[in-house]
């Protein structure tokens, strides 16, 4: 039943794409709107994301090894424009508008975390170091 609910859903998003859809910038959403937004199954709105803007991030870590003290508080800065629209319980980006896809397939950069002791030493440092290219060439 869920699978067949899911089905609809994406179905409903295909006969919607024949409808104008509503382009909303970024910089125009307040929480509550995001909020909506971003938790909706499928849409007609579009959120237009500006290279040049800043997006405030939050950063969570809670494992078994560890987890994060203290507020991470960040912004992330839009090299790109792009878009973002939920689409069947997920949420697609695309560079132009037309051509969708999932975050994986989307982003591509370098992620690096630095470890270094309180007691400063120019020989001990422990950096972390993760390439994100998930995007298919």
């Amino acid at each position: 039943m869920k699978y067949f609910a899911l089905l609809v859903a994406c179905f409903s998003v295909l006969a919607a794409e024949s409808q104008a859809l509503e382009v909303v910038p970024y910089a125009a959403l307040d929480q509550q709107m995001a909020k909506e937004l971003f938790q909706a199954r499928t849409g007609d709105t579009i959120v237009l994301v500006s290279d040049g803007e800043l997006i405030p991030i939050e950063f969570f870590l809670d494992g078994d090894l560890f987890a994060l003290e203290g507020q991470s508080k960040l912004q992330l800065r839009v090299l790109k424009t792009f878009f973002v629209r939920p689409h069947c319980h997920q949420l697609k980006f695309s560079l132009d508008g037309e051509t969708w896809c999932g975050f994986a397939d989307f982003c591509m950069g370098v992620l690096t975390a630095t470890v270094q002791p309180e007691k400063k030493s120019d020989d001990i440092t422990l950096e972390i170091h993760s390439d994100i290219y998930l995007r298919n060439p």
